[in-house]
């Protein structure tokens, strides 16, 4: 029992000590894997991993049982996954082969084909936790429809799916002629997706369908721009509850937090009562 004016460690600050220590992943890459860049991705594969740990902490889940990064390309993320849940069935899935092939071998992972039309894709049993990085902000309306109706058979119940999406602060980047390159590859159609009116809003690269076959990307493939409100009301869903929304958390991007749910279902934990103190004798 402490008593009064004892100095004590705050539960808060106990746990921001935890989430500075990473653990140490393989550094191994390929060539050719396009999110490859020495400054900075082994950078945005740890901040995928702290965005993850938070979303989990919102969530109440300790550790996942069975994790399944979806759209990983070449392990950027993967590999923080394998090594903080190093008992965890994990399981990786792009529309790469190559980088499936890579990634099962690299990580011990299950490797899951990736298709243009997620109702293509195969998978055994749902998963505890799933990691979707990168992947909305390039889809259009109709298409996080598809994905959404897959993600309610590939997260079990009392899952958690966290996924990224183009939020305000990437509006704000779209403006900034310093980021081109980085979107639509120019400056002035950057620009008028930043200003254009509605809740969602997306524009397709300036490639054609040879190219996007040869970079192994789908035939609708662009940069889709969201306002949080436009999220909130889209996952207005009875099998969904959103338990995080934390803007400009990766890369700039927005990380929302999703439990799949169903009725009776009572993932919480309640502490209105003291484990010793209220205790029954």
């Amino acid at each position: 029992m402490l008593s009064v004016g004892e100095s004590t460690t705050s539960a808060t600050e106990f746990c921001m000590d935890a989430l500075r220590r990473y653990p140490v992943v393989s550094e191994e890459t390929v060539a050719g894997d396009p999110m490859w860049d020495p400054g900075n991705y082994l950078m945005l594969g740890r901040a995928g991993l702290d965005a993850i740990r938070l979303a989990m902490l919102c969530a109440q889940k300790a550790e996942p049982s069975s994790v399944l990064d979806f759209a990983s390309g070449y392990g950027r993320v993967t590999r923080f996954l394998r090594a903080e849940y190093p008992s965890a069935r994990l399981a990786i899935c792009d529309i790469d082969d190559r980088a499936v092939e890579f990634c099962a071998q690299q990580f011990q992972a299950q490797p899951i084909y990736g298709r243009e039309h997620p109702r293509e894709v195969e998978i055994d049993e749902p998963f505890d936790l799933v990691w979707v990085c990168s992947l909305f902000t390039h889809l259009n309306e109709p298409m996080w429809q598809e994905f959404f109706e897959f993600f309610e058979r590939a997260v079990m119940p009392g899952g958690i799916l966290v996924f990224t999406v183009h939020g305000r602060a990437i509006r704000e980047r779209l403006r900034d002629p310093e980021y081109a390159s980085f979107y639509l590859c120019d400056a002035e159609r950057n620009l008028e997706l930043a200003n254009a009116d509605g809740g969602f809003t997306f524009r397709e690269y300036a490639t054609t369908q040879a190219e996007r076959r040869e970079l192994r990307e789908p035939s609708r493939y662009g940069i889709s721009l969201v306002e949080p409100s436009w999220v909130w009301r889209f996952l207005d869903r009875p099998q969904w509850k959103i338990t995080s929304y934390v803007e400009d958390r990766w890369g700039g991007q927005d990380v929302i937090g999703a439990m799949r749910w169903e009725p009776g279902l009572r993932p919480f934990r309640q502490p209105l009562r003291h484990p010793d103190r209220d205790r029954k004798t």
